[in-house]
């Protein structure tokens, strides 16, 4: 029987746009932290400026969910680019730290609704039988563009300057809105009726179990992305940018692999793998004083972290009705972005006191208390949507 396809039009120009969001926010996001320093900004309120961006997608998660159900996708998707580039014009503009924390603010509370509305067009346009798959490739719009971003954020800031980098941004998230328009609007499921606004329709606690294991998991992401520069740079690394493109490789290669296993195996089966990839990782950054540890580093937590993201969100959309998918999406996203604002939070209030490389060593916990919760719910009957094949 003939595979349905999800490398559709529809699916490609979806993957661009958000593809191109993706590599300006990885270009800040890497490189904003040694730009606090070199301004002379604290190690705690640098934590802060990396934090507000996932605090502002943290306060639009809750409305996305209502607004991709309701409105047209492509345009709130456009919209949303549209304000996350002002987050980036500001920052290009000014050195002035208030400016800079509202542009960093206004780049979240963009993303919070383009990547809610970004992954329900990917939802809409990949078949049912084929969702963690259609997922995991699709995710890798994000992993293409990291691989590239942090080592031409620091050749663009060599050579320019960090304000100048933050402009050239601007034309990628042009390009970005002109695919998102050219995506057709139609969509496999009607958006849900008008009307007056229900709590459940805000956050599902039906997704609950993905969007809290999805939380802790991603301060372990909010902590590697703000400061794995950092820890190469105090441990000795030369050409430290090699970390986010060997991450991002092993993110590329294990999407082939991990999207197929997310649709046959149980929720639990798979996170405890990524854990396992995950809590290697924090060690090797946390002990490891060599390019090889460090290289390898990098390679589990991408294979880790890109099998996760999929995992999470096919249960978050499997456990809500056919009209909450955005809801759904969007509870996910909430711990997504909660928990990488709190690794970033956390993480600079360790490296003050402990140093960078050790400060890894403590998200050991968030990791095994993201393992042990499916295990426990499933012990109790709840939240393991997925196949129970091992």
């Amino acid at each position: 029987m003939r595979k349905e396809r999800i490398w559709t039009k529809n699916f490609n120009l979806n993957f661009a746009a958000n593809g191109l969001c993706a590599l300006s926010l990885y270009m800040v996001n890497t490189t904003i932290s040694t730009y606090m320093n070199g301004l002379g900004v604290a190690a705690a309120l640098t934590g802060f400026v990396v934090s507000i961006y996932s605090i502002g997608s943290v306060i639009t998660r809750p409305i996305a969910g209502p607004m991709v159900n309701r409105l047209d996708r492509r345009k709130l998707m456009a919209v949303a680019f549209g304000v996350i580039a002002l987050g980036f014009l500001g920052i290009g503009l000014s050195r002035n730290l208030y400016v800079i924390l509202l542009g960093r603010l206004l780049q979240g509370l963009g993303y919070g609704v383009s990547v809610t509305a970004g992954s329900l067009v990917a939802v809409d346009c990949t078949p049912a039988s084929r969702m963690g798959e259609g997922l995991g490739f699709f995710g890798l719009s994000q992993m293409v563009t990291q691989a590239v971003a942090s080592p031409l954020a620091l050749f663009l800031r060599e050579k320019i300057g960090y304000q100048k980098m933050m402009l050239c941004c601007l034309l990628f998230f042009f390009l970005a809105v002109l695919a998102a328009l050219s995506i057709d609007q139609r969509t496999e499921t009607e958006p849900a009726p008008k009307g007056k606004l229900v709590l459940t329709e805000l956050i599902s606690p039906k997704a609950w179990l993905p969007a809290t294991v999805a939380l802790l998991f991603a301060m372990t992401n909010g902590v590697v992305v703000s400061y794995a520069i950092n820890c190469g740079n105090e441990i000795g690394i030369q050409n430290v940018g090699i970390f986010f493109t060997a991450e991002s490789i092993a993110m590329f290669l294990i999407r082939f692999i991990a999207g197929k296993y997310t649709d046959l195996k149980s929720m639990r089966f798979m996170i405890s793998c990524c854990g396992a990839a995950l809590g290697s990782a924090m060690v090797l950054l946390g002990v490891g004083r060599s390019f090889g540890t460090y290289l390898l580093a990098a390679v589990l937590f991408g294979a880790g972290y890109a099998t996760a993201v999929p995992v999470n969100q096919s249960t978050a959309i499997k456990s809500c009705p056919a009209d909450q998918k955005g809801t759904g999406m969007g509870t996910y996203l909430l711990g997504t972005d909660a928990g990488v604002a709190l690794g970033g939070m956390i993480g600079g209030a360790l490296a003050g006191r402990i140093g960078y490389a050790r400060m890894f060593l403590f998200f050991l916990l968030p990791i095994l208390l993201g393992v042990l919760l499916p295990h426990l719910c499933a012990r109790r009957g709840s939240g393991d949507r997925q196949p129970e094949s091992n």
